[in-house]
């Protein structure tokens, strides 16, 4: 297979996750195999796992929205004709997470990070390929309550505008939730979720972005082994324009999606799943000629 320029930039993305994924897996088992190495492994295991006691540090990496019938290219398929173009480069987000344990469910902490295009295009200068995101202050609860087979899970973020894209819109704040629902089915591997997420913006001037956005996200989970998992989820989206009438709400896109979560090792998580566009839909009436292929890689570093 050629790779050609536009799915080299792509490709070296993916390459260097996973080259430090495999890197981070040989450093681990190269330190546990030397017997002379051992009480150094454990001493730095112990240190790790006392600072984990109160802090979660963790790297993430996203490629999202690439085309399946070209995942190399850097490019995301146009909804509505199921073809790329110049202006369709799928995102990449790379990202750093870190919490401090006020309880061992509750925790507090920030995000921060970039986003970046899979793919240049001659439209697209270096400058523009990389963009800062928005900065998150998060409240996370793990275990809102927990009750036989049924467990529940909360979050609270406030969005500070520090994107080019928030600030254009004159973004002032925005205050998100996201509330998760697991239910496992006896002693079997399966167990129905149900995500709920909502977010309100506030502005500080005149803005064409939406005062209100929301998902619901129903699924069927199977644990096939320990570390390993596959899933199959919908997802429904819908938003609010700021200066739409206030029953107003537009339907934007409904989504399938089929993935596996996969733990290689307790501090890396490799998550790629296949989506596909239910609503609207395309005028190819082909949902495979819009499907896109995600990949979500996590990294713990404390």
């Amino acid at each position: 297979m050629t790779i050609t320029k536009k799915q080299s930039s792509a490709a070296c993305w993916m390459t260097l996750c996973l080259a430090i994924s495999a890197a981070t897996g040989a450093f681990t088992a190269e330190a546990f195999a030397a017997d002379e190495n051992v009480s150094v492994a454990t001493e730095q295991t112990t240190w790790r796992e006392r600072a984990r006691e109160r802090w979660n540090v963790s790297l993430y990496s996203r490629f999202e929205n690439l085309d399946s019938k070209a995942p190399l290219s850097g490019m995301s398929p146009n909804l509505e004709t199921g073809m790329t173009s110049d202006s369709d480069t799928a995102v990449g987000k790379t990202f750093v997470r870190g919490f401090y344990k006020t309880t061992p469910n509750t925790r507090i902490g920030l995000e921060s990070g970039i986003n970046h295009s899979l793919a240049a295009t001659s439209t697209q200068s270096v400058a523009t390929s990389v963009a800062i995101r928005d900065t998150l202050v998060r409240v996370e609860n793990s275990k809102v309550f927990a009750t036989g087979p049924l467990s529940f899970s909360s979050d609270l973020r406030v969005v500070i505008p520090t994107s080019s894209r928030s600030q254009a819109s004159n973004l002032l704040m925005g205050f998100a939730t996201y509330h998760s629902a697991n239910l496992s089915l006896g002693r079997s591997p399966f167990s129905l979720s149900l995500g709920l997420y909502g977010q309100l913006n506030t502005f500080r001037g005149p803005s064409a972005g939406d005062a209100v956005s929301y998902f619901i996200n129903p699924g069927v989970n199977a644990q096939i082994l320990p570390n390993l998992g596959v899933s199959l989820a919908y997802e429904a989206d819908g938003k609010h324009g700021r200066d739409a009438d206030l029953t107003h709400f537009v339907n934007d896109g409904d989504k399938v999606d089929l993935g596996v979560s996969w733990d290689p090792t307790n501090y890396l998580n490799i998550s790629p799943f296949l989506e596909l566009q239910a609503l609207p839909a395309s005028s190819t009436g082909n949902m495979l000629n819009t499907a896109t292929i995600n990949l979500w890689l996590s990294l713990a570093l404390i």
